[in-house]
């Protein structure tokens, strides 16, 4: 009598495995975003670099990098504002356009070590 093999797939669970791993590599990304934002935030004060924040949202499924300051908008929108301690409008934006490629690469690390890449 020959033996069988068998092997049960469970599309919800690894797609539940995927999801949480996507999430892992979404904060990963903010994380690379927030550190390349605060090389760039004005820094007059350090208070509003002290702001920043990463926020896992949506279930896992996205994630957010904040700065929480009254007059964070202002500092980001107004390109008519000279910062003398350093720093510049569109510090966040700015960020997201260099940091993009390790951002990319940082979401990516948490699927392709599950797929033992």
């Amino acid at each position: 009598m020959a033996s069988r093999v068998r092997k049960t797939w469970n599309g919800r669970a690894v797609a539940k495995l995927v999801h949480a791993k996507a999430g892992e590599g979404n904060t990963a990304a903010a994380d690379v975003l927030l550190d390349g934002a605060l090389d760039r935030v004005p820094r007059d004060t350090n208070e509003l670099a002290e702001t920043g924040t990463v926020s896992a949202e949506n279930g896992g499924r996205a994630a957010a990098v904040a700065f929480g300051t009254d007059y964070a908008a202002v500092q980001h929108e107004d390109l008519t504002l000279e910062h003398p301690g350093g720093g510049e409008a569109k510090f966040l934006e700015n960020a997201a356009h260099a940091e993009q490629g390790p951002m990319l690469r940082a979401a990516a690390e948490p699927l392709r070590r599950m797929l033992g890449g």
